[in-house]
């Protein structure tokens, strides 16, 4: 389970219902009710699970999205993601505090990079079903794309001021770089 910039390892052995802890970080803990997992960290925090199921991930192996993570204070994100077959793609996260982000994909080479997100105050508008940026949210970013060899990179970015960044990509090719 990786989360916060931390991360904790159990593992199940053969014919055992419970998970034992094998990080040395603290005393977190995993549970599993049919295919949900429940993972408690040290200081509190919960983050229930989707059910893992193999279609969400590849052909290969199963993975399991958060659907929720509470906080000790409180705080509650609760995850949404495309629905249909494929690989999952996070759509939106809500926090109980009042807030929106909802995540936008490009079509072409980029359908897996967000291109676009908004923050949106939910006690200034709803969030809309489909996780659509509205036209006036409260604020916005917009990303573009290169490619470097094969493979998509973030190219360029501009902030919810209006700031443009852009991103640098050095190529490395036998060991050396170009």
């Amino acid at each position: 389970v990786r989360s916060a910039g931390r991360s904790e390892t159990f593992q199940q052995a053969g014919g055992q219902s419970w998970f034992d802890q094998i990080s040395r970080s603290g005393y977190a803990r995993l549970a599993v009710a049919g295919s949900v997992y429940t993972f408690t960290a040290n200081d509190g925090t919960v983050a229930v699970f989707r059910p893992v199921s193999a279609s969400e991930c590849s052909s290969a192996f199963s993975c399991g999205f958060v659907s929720q993570i509470t906080y000790a204070d409180g705080t509650r994100f609760s995850f949404e993601y495309d629905s249909g077959s494929g690989v999952k793609r996070l759509r939106s996260v809500v926090s109980n505090r009042g807030y929106a982000l909802l995540l936008q994909y490009g079509s072409g080479g980029d359908t897996n990079h967000v291109t676009s997100a908004c923050v949106i105050n939910l006690s200034v508008q709803p969030k809309p079903a489909n996780n659509t940026c509205p036209a006036t949210p409260q604020a916005s970013a917009s990303y573009a794309y290169t490619t470097l060899g094969t493979a998509r990179r973030l190219a360029s970015a501009i902030d919810a001021a209006g700031g443009t960044w852009g991103v640098g990509h050095a190529s490395v090719r036998n060991g050396r770089r170009d």
